[in-house]
């Protein structure tokens, strides 16, 4: 069985805030301020690991110099300094893909570092994310395979295979 070619398109990724398309997209970067789980050594080298809930991350959209979109977040950030009120809604998605991450309390954090010269120059904006409603960190295949269902099938396969094991371990020990 031949395995398919799996192709991924930047314009296969569309980001909205707060209703606006955002254009002229160089990049896109997503950062996590925490991660999910803490290593902690214990004593007698009995480790573990504590949870921890925190979803925040930072956006960062790099942009052409030209793009229109710098004029967008530069009104947000602006307006929010005047009222202290601007939470915006980022949904970023691969429509040729599986990655998507939807967030409704989001802020721009920063005007960016500006620079001018003779050639073509960006903007890295940043927006900061407190958490998330939709995350999912995907790749470009759309008949992928279910992942919960074949872990599942594999741990069901273990059970059997123990209890198996068990009512040998149990025939060869009580003999009938």
């Amino acid at each position: 069985m031949s395995l398919p070619v799996l192709t991924y398109a930047p314009s296969d990724v569309t980001i909205v805030i707060s209703g606006y398309t955002v254009g002229g997209i160089l990049s896109i970067e997503l950062e996590w301020k925490a991660r999910p789980f803490t290593y902690q050594r214990g004593i007698r080298n009995v480790h573990t690991r504590v949870f921890n809930k925190d979803l925040s991350a930072v956006l960062r959209l790099q942009v052409l110099q030209t793009s229109i979109t710098n004029d967008v977040l530069s009104q947000v950030l602006i307006q929010d300094r005047l009222n202290k009120s601007a939470r915006l809604d980022v949904t970023v998605k691969d429509t040729g893909g599986t990655t998507l991450y939807q967030a409704n309390q989001c802020y721009v954090s920063a005007f960016p570092p500006i620079k001018l010269s003779q050639g073509f120059e960006t903007r890295t904006w940043e927006i900061d994310v407190f958490d998330f409603v939709t995350l999912n960190v995907g790749g470009n295949s759309r008949a992928g395979f279910d992942v919960f269902s074949s872990v599942q099938g594999a741990m069901d396969l273990l059970g059997n295979t123990a209890s198996d094991i068990g009512t040998a371990i149990d025939d060869f020990l009580i003999p009938a």
